[in-house]
């Protein structure tokens, strides 16, 4: 599953640190124009999904867990679309690669590292996340019940990965993002809400751009489900709220010193 995602310089979208995606759905909101598109691009850019072409040089951030192994692939994309400056390292591994040219896309990455190492087990690691990013990574730009049909091929069996603090827990092994992921309602049940508890019986990660607020709800998650299109950064949902919550209470504050008095 896709882990935790960062980008900065992509069309509108300038985010000041990688965000933590949730195992399950991860809603992104945001009105019309506030980049929701561009995000899905941006994380569908590592398999040539949608390659836009920008006007600058962007910066991505990848962190995956798969198969209990952990995987963090940075590179730069110009305005050319040339990858350069890629970066990739396997922590359980001790491994880390630099390559500093350009290179023609950025999965072509896995190949530049078998041949650079010798050692099986990096090999058998690269193999395991390549094939994930080809065959269980996806993007849609539509809510088509038709394009779920690809979530039924699970060739590999699920696994265990357990984080410092956390109960081991099976992470999906399919990463869908879904742009103007909307209702489309047929028989009182919209296709959308049909795919999304399809995802869920399925342990599918879903990465789903939404606008309406039907969507917050106890049965897809927590707040740390929900994210926040501003000013071309992703903020947590969870995050507003604190942040909501220590402006009232300071608020609270000066009220009891009596500032507001007259």
């Amino acid at each position: 599953m896709l882990y935790a995602f960062g980008v900065r310089d992509y069309c509108n979208l300038n985010m000041r640190k990688p965000v933590i995606l949730q195992n399950g759905l991860t809603f992104i909101y945001g009105p019309c124009g506030s980049g929701k598109t561009s995000f899905c691009r941006a994380l569908g850019d590592i398999c040539d999904y949608s390659v836009y072409k920008n006007w600058k040089t962007a910066r991505f951030y990848y962190c995956f867990v798969y198969a209990g192994y952990t995987l963090i692939y940075t590179y730069e994309r110009d305005n050319k679309n040339k990858v350069k400056n890629a970066d990739i390292s396997i922590p359980q591994l001790q491994y880390k690669y630099r390559d500093i040219g350009d290179i023609y896309s950025p999965l072509q990455i896995f190949s530049i590292c078998r041949a650079s190492s010798e050692k099986k087990n990096v090999h058998r690691i690269l193999n395991v996340f390549e094939y994930y990013l080809i065959n269980k990574f996806h993007l849609y730009d539509d809510t088509e019940v038709s394009a779920a049909a690809s979530l039924r091929d699970s060739s590999l069996p699920p696994v265990c990965f357990k984080q410092p603090g956390q109960i081991c827990r099976t992470e999906a092994e399919h990463t869908v993002i879904i742009d103007d992921f909307e209702y489309n309602r047929c028989n009182g049940e919209s296709k959308s809400q049909t795919l999304a508890g399809r995802m869920i019986e399925e342990g599918t990660q879903g990465i789903l751009a939404v606008r309406r607020s039907e969507w917050i709800s106890e049965k897809y998650g927590g707040m740390g489900h929900y994210f926040f299109l501003r000013s071309g950064d992703l903020i947590c949902a969870d995050q507003y709220l604190k942040k909501e919550i220590r402006s009232l209470d300071q608020l609270r504050n000066l009220f009891l010193k009596g500032v507001f008095d007259f």
